[in-house]
């Protein structure tokens, strides 16, 4: 199949990639079609008939992903998986290990409405295309590229956006809505604001759908490079302002900061007038001042009016959380503390909460308050067990362990804990089948949870808010809160990504306003393999699953993955990466997991760093 190297090479600059010492993500992906569907053969054929669950079609799907660096590593990449499935370069560019470096561009993803799971016909893919070039009429200086079905749409940023973005992102989003309503009927944007966002590799051949034809992701008008200069980042500067909402009669007297503002103070009032929050919720969506469009604001506001006990005087502009004086210090008030602390440390064999692990402890110098620490692998690696004997172990030294158990309840929570204090092997807990020797060690185990007291607190709710995280820990006021996991969370966005970046920045407000560490458990996104030697990948940052604000809101980062397991084997040993740390160098180090009584340790070569 056709491939348009000069497409694929002007992408590769736009993006900014050919810029700086930075990496491209690429990926070759199935869609659903014919590839996919022999290659799902393929794995029946080699697992007895068997069809694959959810996550082995993931990872059936993914063909080939890589880190690579320079353009023309991409192209010989490119051209390489041309024609496998679909081609994929990442928006942003990577440091060597994965992690997020810079962006250069916003892109919009315009695809034409249609059956879920088809390709579009030509005059679907001509809808697309014409409100690519209407997006480019009214916000100038973008690039058009056909990406199969549909069209992206490019803007460069004459300066990079660095990994830290939070005011950029509110902007950007306000400029997202601006991009939507110029677009006509009969297509879709998709959300563009995603630092970690993957486009059609133009120049390759891309399809979607049983009934996909290969068709050239290409430039529509082939540009010009140097690209042309636009203001596109002034422009998304400029937005974000709410607009001021209009003035009822009821309230002619006062100012709001902002319409969910104004509705909080209507659902208190309709709460005093006896309504009840079906009443209440009508009301907002046909009230002047109201959003009516949100639906999911309304109901989050009603929650937090009627469910969670807000008083009116919560609701005025001058009492809310985003009004209040922020809280500050000056050198004079805190340094002769910071100095005993400081000259104090090297007397302390051990940092003041730690995980266990001597060169990781040594390294960050433990888990340190007003900061998080995120343990991160996929399933049934161990992660759980090494939260559950820190949350032990700090609550033997007397800290106080606040446990969220998101996705164990408290009995099992028990059992694991219990596992570590005796060191009973935990098969022996499924059935209940104990020695005599086995319960005089658990009976042991069960007086020193109940010495324990306030000292270590479970939380077993499923999926709780952040804002339930927070009200339980300042009733709490613990020295260690450990959360497991951050993908196991509520919220109100309909996006999960969006749901863990809140989710995370919240827990970081925890850590910073209670003055306590955060230990913090991540899923990572797939299992990857060796296509040689079929050996475990270890992951990297970018692996986090859902949301690179992990990334950036952690302090630490520490990675999991499987260095040797052997199933007939209780011991499996695992490469503990220290793949982030805001506070020192990086490090590896080998540690032994216990599979049965849930203990870890370090290797015996752990003061050294292994390959």
């Amino acid at each position: 199949m056709e491939f348009l190297e000069p497409q694929a090479r002007q992408l590769y600059k736009i993006l900014g990639h050919a810029e700086g010492d930075g990496y491209s993500d690429v990926r070759c992906i199935l869609a659903d079609g014919p590839l996919l569907d022999a290659a799902i053969e393929k794995f029946k054929n080699g697992h007895g008939g068997r069809a694959p669950d959810e996550e082995e079609t993931k990872r059936i799907k993914v063909v080939n992903r890589s880190i690579i660096k320079g353009e023309e590593a991409v192209i010989a990449w490119a051209r390489k998986y041309n024609g496998h499935g679909n081609c994929y370069i990442g928006r942003s560019a990577r440091t060597e290990k994965g992690a997020l470096k810079e962006f250069r561009t916003i892109t919009a993803d315009i695809d034409p409405n249609r059956e879920r799971g088809t390709s579009a016909d030509g005059s679907l893919q001509s809808k697309a295309l014409a409100a690519g070039k209407a997006l480019t009429n009214v916000f100038r200086g973008g690039y058009c590229a056909a990406s199969g079905n549909g069209v992206l749409v490019i803007y460069r940023l004459a300066e990079p956006v660095l990994p830290d973005f939070k005011v950029f992102e509110a902007k950007y989003k306000q400029f997202e809505e601006e991009m939507r309503k110029v677009l006509p009927e009969g297509v879709t944007l998709d959300a563009t604001f995603d630092t970690a966002r993957m486009v059609k590799l133009l120049g390759t051949v891309s399809t979607k759908g049983d009934k996909a034809n290969w068709r050239n992701a290409r430039f529509i008008d082939f540009p010009m490079l140097p690209f042309a200069r636009n203001d596109i980042r002034a422009r998304i500067e400029t937005c974000g302002g709410l607009a001021a909402p209009v003035q009822g009669t009821a309230f002619k007297n006062t100012v709001y900061q902002s319409r969910s503002e104004s509705d909080f103070a209507l659902a208190v009032h309709y709460k005093k007038a006896g309504l009840s929050k079906e009443d209440t919720l009508s009301a907002l969506s046909n009230h002047a001042l109201g959003r009516k469009d949100r639906h999911d604001d309304h109901l989050r506001i009603i929650t937090k009016v009627f469910d969670e006990g807000q008083s009116s005087d919560q609701s005025k502009g001058n009492n809310t959380e985003e009004n209040r004086p922020l809280q500050v210090s000056q050198p004079g008030d805190h340094l002769d503390g910071h100095r005993e602390r400081l000259y104090n440390r090297k007397n302390n064999p051990n940092p003041e909460i730690f995980i266990g692990v001597r060169l990781i402890d040594r390294l960050t110098w433990g888990l340190r308050r007003g900061e998080i620490t995120t343990v991160a692998a996929r399933p049934s690696i161990g992660k759980t067990s090494v939260a559950v004997s820190v949350a032990a172990r700090m609550a033997r030294e007397g800290k106080r362990v606040l446990f969220f158990t998101s996705e164990m309840s408290t009995d099992t929570t028990y059992d694991r804990l219990l596992q570590v204090l005796s060191g009973v092997p935990g098969d022996k807990f499924n059935a209940g089948d104990f020695t005599d020797e086995d319960k005089l060690r658990i009976d042991a185990a069960y007086g020193e949870l109940k010495r324990l007291g306030v000292g270590l607190t479970i939380c077993d709710k499923t999926s709780p808010t952040v804002q339930q995280v927070r009200r339980t820990a300042e009733e709490v006021t613990p020295d260690l809160v450990i959360y497991d996991h951050v993908q196991h969370i509520g919220g109100e966005n309909e996006s999960a990504r969006s749901n863990v970046s809140s989710f995370i920045r919240g827990l970081k407000d925890v850590a910073r306003d209670l003055n306590c560490a955060v230990l913090a458990l991540s899923q990572i996104k797939r299992l990857y393999r060796d296509a040689k030697t079929g050996k475990e990948l270890r992951p990297t940052l970018s692996d986090l699953k859902e949301s690179g604000t992990i990334e950036e809101e952690s302090g630490a980062v520490l990675l999991l993955s499987i260095l040797s397991d052997e199933p007939n084997n209780p011991v499996r040993y695992l490469y503990a990466e220290l793949a982030k740390n805001r506070f020192g160098p990086l490090g590896i180090v080998g540690i032994e997991f216990n599979k049965l009584t849930c203990e870890f340790k370090d290797m015996e070569n752990a003061e050294g760093a292994l390959g």
